[in-house]
């Protein structure tokens, strides 16, 4: 593993956007160029240092400083969308339960009572609820 001031000196990462660039040159990259390569599953890469890491864990380093808990959870369910606002953890089990939940969710108004069918996740450790909160959003 490696640290974000390590990453940050070779990588720029746009949170707005979701966009890496190199900031040095090196083995088949060059300043200024994208650094994502897309992954036959849908995920994006990064090589760094000679080793696959999926980009929004990079992501979640830059802007945190640490690595996150868990797996790293898409709020729109779209993975090219690396933006930070997009981004939360999760852990398994409720990776599990917001793919199959979330989207029985959608189109409820806040307040609107969900149906009954809508399973509960499963259960959180201290400090997971406010993950689970930004999914839902």
């Amino acid at each position: 593993m490696f640290t974000k001031d390590r990453l940050q000196t070779v990588l720029d990462y746009n949170p707005d956007t979701g966009d890496f660039i190199w900031t040095v040159d090196g083995p088949r990259r060059m300043v200024g160029c994208g650094a994502l390569v897309l992954r036959s599953d849908g995920h994006f890469v990064i090589q760094f240092p000679k080793k696959n890491y999926l980009a929004s864990k990079i992501a979640w380093v830059w802007v945190n400083g640490q690595w996150p808990w868990g797996h790293v959870r898409f709020i729109d369910g779209d993975k090219t969308n690396l933006r930070i606002r997009n981004l939360g953890t999760a852990n398994k089990g409720m990776n599990s339960w917001c793919d199959k939940n979330i989207a029985k969710m959608e189109g409820q108004e806040i307040g609107q009572e969900i149906r009954r069918s809508t399973a509960l996740p499963p259960t959180l450790q201290d400090g997971e609820m406010a993950s689970v909160a930004a999914m839902a959003t």
